[in-house]
C-alpha cells in the first residue's frame, strides 16, 4: 500500500490548517513501506434503521420502519510494524506514539467530534481531517508479536467517526 498517516490535531482550527506533513512527529504515525506498513484500510458503515413490529390480531404480519440516520461509521486500519532491533527503533517509536494517541483526550472544544484524522496518498476517499463539524476518535487498537523470523508486530486500529458525514 502507499504511504499513510494517522494523526491528531491540537489547538484552534485555522484556515487553512497545517498540512499533515508539517505536524510534529509526536502527533502522527507514519506508515511507509517497507518498515511500517498499512496493509488494510476498510470502512464499516451502519444505518440506524429501526424495525418496529406491529401486532395485528388478524394474523397479518407487518413491520414498520423508522429512519434515524447514521448509526456508526468505523475506519479500520491494520498492518505490520518493525520490531526493535539494536540498529532500528522505528517500530518502538510508532507503538509509543499509538499508545500516547490512545491515552490523550479525543475531543476538545475546537474538535467536538474528534481530533484524530487519517490521510492516505492513493486512497483519498478514506481521508478525514478533523474539523469543527466532523472527526475521528481512536476507539481501540491491538498490537501483537507476529513471528520471530520476520521480526514484526501486527496491529489494528479502530477509529470511529463523529459529526456530519457527507461521504
Amino acid at each position: 500500500m502507499a504511504n499513510a498517516t494517522l494523526f491528531y490535531r491540537t489547538g484552534t482550527i485555522t484556515d487553512p490548517q497545517t498540512t499533515v506533513a508539517l505536524l510534529p512527529d509526536t502527533q502522527k504515525l507514519e506508515f511507509t513501506h517497507p518498515d511500517n506498513r498499512l496493509t488494510s484500510v476498510e470502512w464499516s458503515y451502519s444505518n440506524n434503521i429501526l424495525d418496529i413490529p406491529v401486532p395485528v390480531s388478524t394474523g397479518v404480519r407487518k413491520i414498520n420502519k423508522q429512519e434515524n440516520g447514521l448509526k456508526s461509521w468505523t475506519l479500520i486500519l491494520s498492518g505490520t510494524l518493525r520490531v526493535k532491533t539494536p540498529k532500528d527503533t522505528s517500530g518502538d517509536a510508532i507503538i509509543n506514539n499509538l499508545k500516547a494517541m490512545a491515552k490523550r483526550l479525543q475531543l476538545d472544544s475546537d474538535y467536538p467530534f474528534g481530533n484524530v484524522g487519517f490521510e492516505m496518498d492513493n486512497a483519498p476517499e478514506f481521508n478525514i481531517d478533523p474539523t469543527a463539524t466532523s472527526g475521528l476518535t481512536l476507539q481501540s487498537f491491538n498490537v501483537g508479536f507476529r513471528t520471530p523470523n520476520v521480526k514484526t508486530y501486527a496491529f489494528s486500529v479502530n477509529l470511529t467517526f463523529g459529526g456530519t458525514w457527507t461521504g
